[in-house]
């Protein structure tokens, strides 16, 4: 019995070793692939990276472009429009005068 036991175990053995190299070998190819893969894109980017920059200076005179509202604009506060006599409120039929 001794002798079939001996041949099943290095059959393991070669099929445990076998897969751990292929293990390896897959990792090492993606690995491989990520770096090539990264190499390219950073040199697109220093490729693509071109700095453009447009300087404007300020120059005196009057503006060009005149900003037209679509209406009549009027101030939020005016003094006109603000109630200045007393106001006489109804509360339960008896008047309460209030200055506004």
């Amino acid at each position: 019995m001794d002798p079939p036991r001996q041949g099943l175990t290095r059959t393991i053995m070669i099929s445990g070793f076998c897969l751990a190299i292929l293990i390896g070998l897959i990792t090492f190819w993606g690995i491989h692939t990520r770096s090539v893969d990264g190499e390219a894109l950073s040199r697109e980017t220093r490729e693509a990276a071109i700095p453009s920059v447009d300087v404007v200076r300020p120059s005196a005179g009057a503006k060009p472009y005149e900003v037209v509202l679509p209406a009549s604009v009027q101030g939020f506060m005016d003094k006109s429009g603000l109630r200045t006599e007393p106001a006489v409120i109804s509360c339960i039929g008896t008047p309460i005068s209030v200055h506004m």
